[in-house]
């Protein structure tokens, strides 16, 4: 009887701290297991899907892992405070064949979008949706691209704090860039 009585209360303090931490966010977010970072992405012309050749995240000349990738999405651990790039490799052959054989495209380069994310705080879990959608205007083409970064607030809350940036590019110059630069969008 006193063994099960033990087993008993054991199980409901192992409960009990489990639910402290769960509904307390700032132990949350702290012990938090699963992956940090969350990137979904539209990569598109003209309503198509652009599909890309490769994807990645890098944290300050290292490569983390990308994995748990799905459709348009994929996951990485992170969860280190400084810099991360997060990019993706297109084929400009296939922008080549859904502009209905545009020969702008025959002289690019498979080209690279990769987009800046500073982490201020290792314990953040974050969530980016990513928009790149190429157009043409005046004989050029360009890329518009939206960053909308998504990070629930540690405090008790319940808030999540988004900051969505934006910006154009020059397709044929996307490859001189270490990374795109991207503005607050003041409008929204």
């Amino acid at each position: 009887m006193k063994s099960s009585k033990k087993i008993g209360i054991g199980l409901a303090v192992i409960f009990l701290v489990c639910t402290l931490i769960y509904t307390i966010k700032p132990i949350y977010y702290r012990v938090y297991p699963f992956d940090r970072f969350t990137v979904n992405y539209t990569i598109s012309y003209n309503g198509k899907e652009v599909k890309c050749t490769e994807k990645y995240c890098r944290y300050e000349d290292s490569n983390e892992t990308v994995h748990k990738t799905r459709k348009n999405s994929f996951k990485t651990r992170g969860g280190k405070y400084g810099v991360y790039d997060i990019g993706f490799v297109v084929n400009s052959k296939s922008l080549y064949t859904l502009t209905d054989y545009n020969e702008d495209f025959l002289a690019i380069e498979p080209f690279d979008c990769c987009f800046s994310y500073f982490n201020t705080n290792w314990w953040h879990i974050t969530d980016i949706d990513i928009y790149i959608d190429f157009f043409e205007a005046d004989g050029e083409w360009y890329a518009d691209c939206k960053m909308v970064i998504t990070e629930p607030d540690v405090d008790e809350s319940g808030r999540v704090h988004t900051d969505t940036l934006k910006g154009t590019f020059l397709v044929r110059d996307i490859n001189n860039y270490d990374h795109l630069t991207l503005s607050s969008d003041t409008d929204d």
